[in-house]
């Protein structure tokens, strides 16, 4: 299989940048490489391991993430210690020293 020449395994080591020349013309693929470059993925090859991703580029993926949820509502970002538990955040809200 080649798209514009390109087998798979070479658009695979292609890097996020160069893949958003080569995709210009498939809207859903370049909005999402459009966000992965934006958050400065760019040096990125697409066929990169998410396994191998330092904990800032797998934050920069999730914020891409984030952004490209077109849902309309405002999201908010939760770091990773936030309690997500209502109870929780109550007691720890009224553990607080005043």
């Amino acid at each position: 299989m080649r798209y514009r020449e390109h087998g798979i395994s070479q658009v695979l080591d292609l890097t996020i940048e160069e893949a958003l020349a080569l995709f210009k013309d498939v809207p859903a693929a370049h909005s999402r490489l459009q966000l992965l470059y934006d958050v400065g993925l760019g040096y990125l090859p697409l066929g990169h391991p998410a396994t191998m991703l330092s904990g800032g580029e797998d934050q920069r993926v999730k914020l891409a993430m984030e952004l490209g949820r077109r849902t309309g509502q405002p999201h908010s970002m939760r770091c990773r210690h936030q309690s997500r538990h209502p109870a929780l955040r109550r007691r720890r809200s009224s553990s607080v020293v005043r």
